[in-house]
């Protein structure tokens, strides 16, 4: 155990968490434990919360929202914008599903899919990311359009 920390890195930097151990203790309980406390629930919302914050400027933020909506082990990226024309500002905001992000637990990985316009989902198989940042920087990158159009 490190009794205090070399460096603490900015929270609202570029970087990435990797987790490397040596071969030899890979399949160790402390790096079970290591890994299993960054999938948690709680750091499942933070970095969703930061990627919905970090996407809309204030300038527009009455014109749309992007929001998440967590169900078990899977997370929906909505993005919501005011009813056109709207009748009264009490409204509810139309929900537009942008990429459902699911973990599964046997392969500890999270994968991407995309909604057509049925919002039937699809997998999405063109980016090698398995963590959700990583797919949350696929989905602001969109190289193939098909989720921001």
């Amino acid at each position: 155990m490190i009794p205090s920390r070399i460096l603490r890195e900015d929270p609202k930097g570029p970087y990435v968490n990797l987790i490397a151990v040596r071969a030899a203790d890979k399949d160790k309980p402390w790096v079970k434990t290591l890994v299993e406390s960054y999938q948690t629930p709680e750091v499942k919302e933070f970095v969703l919360a930061k990627f919905c914050r970090e996407q809309i400027a204030p300038a527009v933020a009455d014109q749309v929202r992007l929001e998440y909506e967590v169900h078990g082990l899977t997370a929906i990226l909505v993005e919501r914008r005011p009813p056109w024309p709207s009748q009264t500002p009490d409204e509810e905001w139309l929900r537009i599903p942008i990429a459902r992000f699911r973990f599964t637990v046997d392969s500890a990985r999270w994968t991407l899919d995309w909604p057509d316009r049925d919002d039937r989902w699809h997998r999405y198989e063109f980016t090698g990311a398995k963590t959700l940042a990583g797919l949350l920087r696929e989905v602001d990158r969109d190289p193939t359009g098909i989720f921001w159009g």
